[in-house]
């Protein structure tokens, strides 16, 4: 069950790991972009630098769920 965040504070998250990450404290950015993706699963920018953030730590398997990209579904190019 996702928690109840909006965007505004999703893209708060976002840039706090980013920054914790720059600083090196890397097991608080972890925490903070775990909360954001249980927030926001969908979030394409989320799963993006948080994707990156688990490569950088050699957390290659993670990594790949979190940077997996879903196909469009044929139903999106039968609407075009």
């Amino acid at each position: 069950h996702a928690l109840q965040i909006n965007s505004k504070e999703i893209d708060a998250l976002n840039n706090k790991a980013n920054l914790l990450t720059k600083m090196g404290r890397i097991e608080e950015a972890n925490v903070i972009y775990d909360k954001a993706c249980q927030a926001e699963p969908n979030s394409a920018l989320i799963n993006y630098n948080y994707g990156n953030f688990l490569l950088n730590l050699k957390k290659f398997e993670e990594a790949i769920s979190m940077l997996w990209i879903q196909p469009p579904s044929s139903a999106y190019f039968r609407r075009r």
